[in-house]
């Protein structure tokens, strides 16, 4: 339950925030790429990506969350599994993987495969993200057009009749107020 609302609350932050589409999937491309990076701090390391290449800094941080507390032992699993299989290492990490990263003995390897393997899979992950979050920024824009579009009117401020109503033909910048007109004393 909670991870269908967190995928839900992640969905509507992405689509829902001003600015083109190709600079929040971007900035979503951004945030999960670095979330599969071994290195604390993805939320920092994220916005900072995208301030600097002038991407959406709200949905690179709501794309760090991809990589969380359930995802994390897959998604680094698999970071570790394809860096070592590219850098010629057994599967099986030395003596254990949290030993590995905390003895400086047994960095090169323990964390160089984990290193090498998200680098590896963050571009995928990344192109399949824009992809997806460029996707359901359009459709959920469109999907609001035409719903603002099916309102019969729309509200209009003139000096002469205050607050009134302009009925919404195709094109409502020639519209003619609603009958309401003020009584003039």
């Amino acid at each position: 339950m909670r991870f269908r609302k967190r995928l839900r609350f992640l969905y509507f932050r992405a689509v829902r925030s001003h600015g083109k589409p190709r600079e929040i999937a971007l900035g979503m491309a951004i945030g999960a790429a670095v979330s599969l990076t071994p290195i604390p701090g993805h939320t920092l390391i994220a916005i900072t990506i995208a301030a600097i290449t002038g991407q959406s800094k709200l949905a690179a941080a709501a794309g760090v969350w991809i990589n969380n507390p359930l995802t994390m032992p897959l998604l680094f699993g698999a970071d570790y599994a394809v860096g070592a299989w590219l850098l010629g290492y057994p599967l099986r990490p030395p003596r254990g993987l949290l030993h590995a990263i905390t003895h400086l003995s047994s960095l090169t390897s323990g964390l160089l495969p984990l290193c090498v393997g998200s680098l590896v899979l963050a571009i995928p992950l990344a192109a399949v993200t824009y992809w997806a979050t460029y996707q359901a920024v359009v459709a959920y824009r469109l999907k609001a057009r035409a719903r603002r579009a099916s309102v019969p009117h729309r509200w209009h401020w003139n000096e002469d009749l205050g607050w009134h109503r302009l009925s919404r033909p195709k094109d409502a910048a020639r519209c003619e107020p609603s009958p309401r007109v003020r009584s003039e004393e």
